[in-house]
């Protein structure tokens, strides 16, 4: 089981979707925002908590248009207006 997502994921610059559900993922990489072409994100069944807004800012928030995070232990979503209790 991944505990994290290596940093290097992102010179994978043709990669569509990733799927790293059911894993103890907590944090995602800094570098995320970086990858062009992702167009579906499953974060589903991790341990991630909290969500850092710049994680889906750069090239990412043209593309990416479904993100499953389920079963996760998010407490706050930031979307346009801010943040909001999920």
């Amino acid at each position: 089981m991944l505990k994290k997502i290596d940093t290097k994921i992102v010179v994978l610059r043709r990669l569509v979707e990733l799927d790293a559900s059911n894993n103890l993922i907590s944090i995602l990489p800094r570098e995320f925002p970086y990858m062009p072409a992702l167009t579906q994100l499953n974060l589903s069944s991790n341990k991630l908590a909290d969500l850092n807004p710049q994680i889906f800012e750069g090239n990412i928030s043209n593309t990416l248009y479904k993100i499953d995070l389920s079963n996760n232990e998010v407490s706050w979503i930031w979307g346009d207006r801010g943040m909001s209790a999920s």
